[in-house]
């Protein structure tokens, strides 16, 4: 499951059970927060010791105590291997790469690095990147995914606390090379930490948006558990892109608007299917094959 953690008061928020994995069957819903794993809490820790101590040895239970809404849930899992990258590198045509982020952890920004450096050996010009379905994951991570595609020392979000205080995070390096036509992929499941990614594509490179608008996630909060077990939520920190710009609770407006069937999965037609058939049946990823100037 891809999981955002709040360092802040050490819970894990699933922002996407993997389909037909022991999480989602288990019940695990997005947007449950973990609380505990085996009844350790991780404030003051990092997103690895969580997930380490969820990961653990394949076969054996692991506990997790999960908070939904108001009400705190036990939930008992056995662990098994789940194979799943966080994206995967194709190309449309020899001059068209699409590059999938479904989620960011921590292989996503050394999976991506190499992909931007194979499209440099390659002389790419023109990328499509689809972050449908990416509800954020590590925002370090998103961070870190940003820099790869911005020149060095642009602005990639600025962080604001409760008392006032900004803290700039900046590219550090140039590692993309030229200015690359760039179309970015989105729907009401891209939120968090990869909207703050997909601004900084629009602000810095110049990228168009295709689909649908996003889900407008641009705070940081945190939760306290009362003595009761019933919690309350409260935003500790907001972004703001290299503009001053919030899209909180508005989201993305894409510059093409484009809907698909509830029926029509992107991930499932990429596991499925050849680029020719995906492109027949995904009218986002056409209609951004069709903006970006496919020959």
């Amino acid at each position: 499951m891809v999981i955002r953690f709040d360092e802040t008061t050490g819970y894990g928020y699933i922002m996407k059970p993997v389909y037909g994995s022991v999480a989602d069957k288990a019940g695990l819903k997005e947007g449950d927060q973990i609380l505990s794993v085996d009844g350790q809490k991780f404030k003051g820790k990092e997103q690895t010791d969580l997930m380490r101590s969820i990961r653990g040895e394949v076969g054996m239970d692991v506990t997790l105590k999960v908070l939904r809404e108001d009400q705190i849930l036990t939930y008992k899992i056995k662990r098994e291997v789940i194979p799943w990258e966080p994206g995967q590198f194709e190309m449309v045509d020899q001059d068209v790469a699409l590059l999938t982020i479904d989620f960011f952890n921590e292989k996503t920004s050394s999976m991506v690095e190499g992909w931007v450096k194979e499209l440099n050996k390659r002389g790419v010009k023109k990328m499509i990147v689809d972050v449908r379905g990416n509800g954020g994951g590590a925002l370090e991570q998103a961070i870190k995914v940003s820099e790869l595609f911005l020149p060095k020392d642009a602005t990639i979000v600025v962080t604001k606390d409760r008392n006032g205080n900004s803290h700039r995070a900046q590219s550090m390096r140039n590692v993309l090379q030229g200015t690359p036509e760039i179309v970015t992929l989105v729907n009401s499941e891209t939120s968090s930490g990869t909207e703050l990614f997909v601004v900084a594509l629009m602000e810095h490179r110049n990228a168009k948006v295709v689909g649908m608008p996003t889900f407008g996630k641009w705070n940081v909060q945190t939760v306290e558990t009362l003595p009761n077990q019933f919690a309350i939520q409260f935003t500790v920190k907001e972004f703001h892109s290299s503009k001053g710009k919030s899209y909180q609770n508005v989201g993305i407006r894409p510059d093409l608007e484009v809907a698909l069937a509830d029926e029509i999965d992107p991930r499932e037609l990429r596991l499925r299917y050849s680029m020719s058939r995906r492109l027949d049946e995904d009218l986002q990823l056409k209609a951004a094959v069709k903006l970006i100037g496919v020959h």
